[in-house]
Parts: C-alpha cells; structure tokens; sequence
C-alpha cells in the first residue's frame, strides 16, 4: 500500500472525530502512523478508522500503537470472512502445531538437544519455538533459549526475595511457571525413553 492510502482511509476520516495528537510534533504523529499503518489492506484501514471513530471518547488522537492493533483486527475479521475454515491469529500469524507433535519431531530429530533442554529448564522454550517455526532450532537460538530462562530465573528469584510470594498473582505466576517447566520436562523424558 502506499502512503496515500493511509492518509486517504485512514487518517483523513479520523480528521472529523479527533483534533489534538498525541505529544507536541502534530507532523511526526502524521508520519509515524503513515509508516507503521503503510502495509495494511485498504480495507482494512477504512474498516479500523470506522471502528475507532465509533469508539472514541474524546477529541485526543490515540497511540500509534492502537492504531495499529485496530488495523490488526480488521485484517483478522476479513481473512477470517475470506477464509473461514483457517484458525486466523488476530496479527494474521500461522498457527502453531499441537504441543505433543513438536515434542515428537524433538525426540524424533533431536532427541540430545531435547534431554539437554528437560534437564536444564528450557524446555518450555524449545518445544514452543519447534511449535511456532516448524523446525529444528539452531545453536544460536539455543542460547537466547538458555538467556530467556535465565531472566525468567531472575524475575522468579527477585519476587520470592520481596517477601516470598508476596501475593496471589505473584504465587500463582510462579508455581505456574514451575510447575509448567517440571511437567513438560516429565513428557519429554516419557517421550524420549519410548524412542
């Protein structure tokens, strides 16, 4: 799309409803949302431009990042009419395959990595990364894998060190994570000694 189609569906219709942008450069907010917005669907620009104007509740442009997530959503409502069979993500992202078939293809193609990632904690990470890109990750990614545990570790550690467990959203965010970690460690180590 270009930027026309930008301006054209969707900031111009937007004119008649909001009146001051958001922080002081009123030309940078106008550029921003041009540039993030360039890529969608003409339809899909006048279809959230309409619902944002149905929703507004005051005379402030909103984020650019609303703006954003309101062309998502469009997007998502016309794939979904154009192809209703599909399981269409509100980004339009593929969806995932099913936990047990990423654990399967892991034991079937890497079977070493899968132990080493059930004995160390990142688990969770490499079954949802097998999941999400149907596909063996590569070393590289092993590490950011090895560093997302790490901080999770540290967020963990720093929350039961305020107080221990300090309250229920804390606790249940915890021994969710654990208990969400130990568990897909026991189904890979199942998985793996069957293989």
């Amino acid at each position: 799309m270009t930027a026309s189609h930008v301006k054209g569906l969707f900031i111009k219709p937007l004119m008649a409803v909001f009146y001051w942008p958001p922080g002081s450069d009123e030309d940078g907010y106008y550029k921003t949302l041009t540039e993030m917005l360039a890529d969608f669907d003409p339809d899909d620009l006048a279809e959230a431009a309409k619902q944002i104007k149905f929703d507004a509740d005051c005379r402030n442009w909103p984020l650019p990042k609303t703006c954003f997530r309101a062309c998502e959503v469009a997007k998502a409502k016309r794939l979904a009419k154009e192809r209703p069979k599909t399981n269409t993500s509100v980004s339009g992202d593929e969806t995932t395959m099913p936990r047990d078939a990423a654990m399967r293809i892991l034991a079937a193609q890497a079977d070493e990595m899968a132990h080493e990632a059930s004995d160390n904690d990142w688990i969770v990470h490499l079954v949802e990364f097998v999941q999400k890109h149907k596909r063996i990750p590569t070393e590289c990614k092993i590490v950011d894998f090895k560093a997302e545990r790490d901080r999770i570790d540290v967020n963990i550690a720093a929350c039961q060190a305020n107080g221990g467990h300090a309250n229920d959203i804390l606790n249940t965010w915890i021994n969710g994570t654990l208990e969400h970690r130990a568990l897909m460690a026991e189904q890979m180590k199942e998985l793996l000694a069957t293989v």
